[in-house]
């Protein structure tokens, strides 16, 4: 068999309303790679990168994308049917639905919302193998990446990973199918992008502006070298008031002055894939706030009306139909950024870190000029920079791809040593991240001598800046210290024991520490129980560990998390940084 040296990542941006795909291929061994975005799509006639996102069935066989339009009914919003904890009818509108002449959020006869995206999916990665075929060799490992939404819970998001499998993508080449979320991508890009103004500790907050939501997170610059390390600093947010909302108030705004003279004749052109909706398309990425008329072609049977000319046959917006028109998705998106900067704030401050620094904001809405200077507004009122990537429309596919290139193009090496963490009263949660509850721990502590969690091993290759990720439970005795000294010990072995007192001294080293202060965090809300007379508290402790092969570091970050009742939430990254050189740390 041939030795596989070529790598091809396919980025799958499959969005509500619209698709885009971008692809990156290399050469393994080689840092360069070769980028696209998908242009031509079947159907189209005018390059783009907005695939729709619908699919028809006409005698039982299935159309995808703009080919789908030619036959009804039309099913549009189906991915939304992948997450059935939220009720359908929240994503229906029966105007828009009639006027554009699409089944919204509604599973066709006989088939499962999986088998829908899998149909749409089957028919986009058909296309892929046929388009990118002359860079699909015997040689070529495949690796398709998609993103899912951060609301989505658990049960959508292994829908989604049904309905990929159900597609047969994956199965063309030997490689890989991976998944991650649609702010990791948008983050990803911007890394990419403007990179080179973060700096360690700076603070950001992306507003990806999608077809139908607007999604905003925090983050923090954890590291930079040997690449860029982003730590989430804020919950992701979002709000059911994308891109698609410009579309919608102007059909509304058309059929409220129109009524059945526009219906007749939008569905005569074509409805959403008609050359006016590419005309409404243009002006909306061409307006600027100017208080300018603006006019769009569209033969009406109508006689008397102050918004149409009936001598060009031209529809006529004023500037306060566009203001109107652009309204809801800008101060939507404002107030969900507004609040992502209050919050981010106020957890980085409360730790000692600075305030949010730049707020980027993605999307093929921020393409809109009158979008732009909005933002611009917004972002000069917060005293903040505004970052607008290039290609703003394109930024979670590209972020896709490039998350890709850097998942398959590192290089393992193998750890010189192994490297762990103690603390006697320190041990990892279950494999599911499920807090004991305290008195089980307890008696386990009593039971058992405390042991050391070995986090990388001697002899094991890992991929450059691997991350460890898992969750700790901290006991507290409230008449002891609130400051925790978690030392980070490294043993010349490949397979160390794990407790403490089995290990002789002379074999550990110690080369470095870190304190966690409990101090600021409401113990009383935590678990807590009075054993053999002394009063014992539980805390969690998130740690994420890179390794980072090439340059000799191990950095280690401690998230104390809050809890109140029931219900969890992670106090700001950052709490404890600690970042070690270590000679000799790759073999």
């Amino acid at each position: 068999m041939a030795p596989r040296t070529s790598k091809m990542v396919v980025a799958i941006d499959f969005g509500m309303t619209f698709t885009s795909v971008a692809s990156a291929h290399f050469e393994v061994g080689q840092d360069a790679f070769t980028f696209q975005i998908i242009h031509n799509w079947p159907g189209l006639t005018t390059p783009t990168s907005r695939l729709p996102s619908v699919l028809s069935y006409p005698e039982g066989n299935y159309q995808w994308g703009s080919l789908a339009y030619a036959f009804k009914p039309t099913y549009a919003w189906f991915k939304q049917l992948l997450d059935r904890q939220t009720p359908y009818n929240e994503f229906r509108d029966a105007n828009f639905e009639r006027v554009t002449n699409q089944t919204l959020v509604e599973p066709a006869p006989g088939k499962e919302p999986e088998q829908m995206v899998a149909d749409f999916l089957r028919g986009v990665c058909l296309f892929l193998m046929e388009y990118l075929s002359l860079l699909l060799t015997p040689a070529t490992t495949l690796h398709f990446w998609f993103s899912t939404p951060v609301v989505w819970g658990d049960a959508a998001r292994m829908a989604m990973r049904e309905a990929v499998h159900l597609s047969g993508i994956g199965s063309h080449f030997p490689g890989s199918v991976n998944f991650t979320s649609e702010s990791e991508s948008a983050a990803r890009y911007i890394v990419e992008r403007e990179g080179d103004r973060f700096q360690t500790g700076d603070v950001f907050c992306i507003c990806d502006v999608g077809g139908y939501t607007i999604d905003s997170a925090s983050y923090r610059v954890f590291s930079r070298e040997p690449v860029l390390r982003l730590t989430q600093l804020t919950e992701s947010r979002g709000l059911r008031c994308g891109a698609m909302t410009v579309e919608m108030r102007f059909l509304d705004l058309m059929i409220d002055r129109f009524d059945k003279a526009f219906e007749i004749a939008f569905h005569r052109e074509g409805a959403m894939a008609s050359s006016f909706m590419v005309k409404f398309v243009e002006l909306k990425e061409g307006y600027n706030g100017t208080d300018l008329e603006w006019r769009l072609e569209l033969k009406l049977d109508v006689i008397h009306s102050r918004f149409y000319d009936t001598r060009t046959s031209e529809i006529l917006l004023t500037p306060d139909d566009l203001v109107y028109i652009f309204q809801a998705v800008i101060d939507n998106s404002i107030r969900l950024m507004g609040a992502q900067l209050n919050e981010a704030d106020r957890e980085s401050y409360r730790h000692g870190g600075c305030g949010v620094k730049y707020v980027c904001v993605t999307g093929g809405f921020i393409n809109s000029p009158y979008a732009r200077i909005r933002y611009d507004e917004f972002a000069k009122e917060r005293d903040v920079e505004l970052i607008i990537p290039d290609h703003p429309a394109i930024a979670t596919a590209s972020g896709l791809a490039l998350l890709g290139v850097h998942n398959v193009a590192y290089i393992k090496k193998e750890c010189a040593r192994t490297y762990g963490l103690y603390h006697p009263y320190l041990m990892l949660t279950t494999g599911d991240n499920v807090e004991r509850p305290i008195i089980r721990r307890i008696d386990m502590m009593q039971r058992t001598p405390p042991k050391i969690t070995w986090l990388f091993y001697k002899d094991v290759s890992y991929e450059e800046n691997f991350l460890y990720s898992r969750r700790f439970e901290l006991l507290h005795a409230v008449d002891t210290t609130m400051i925790k000294t978690v030392t980070v010990y490294a043993i010349d072995k490949s397979d160390p024991e794990d407790k403490r007192n089995m290990i002789h001294p002379d074999d550990l080293e110690r080369p470095a520490h870190v304190d966690i202060n409990l101090s600021d965090i409401q113990l009383d809300h935590h678990p807590r129980v009075v054993r053999n007379g002394k009063t014992w508290c539980q805390a969690l402790i998130d740690v994420n560990a890179i390794l980072c092969l090439k340059k000799g570091e191990l950095n280690i970050e401690f998230r104390r998390m809050e809890l109140f009742v029931d219900i969890a939430r992670s106090l700001p990254p950052g709490d404890k940084l600690l970042k070690m050189s270590l000679p000799g740390l790759a073999t």
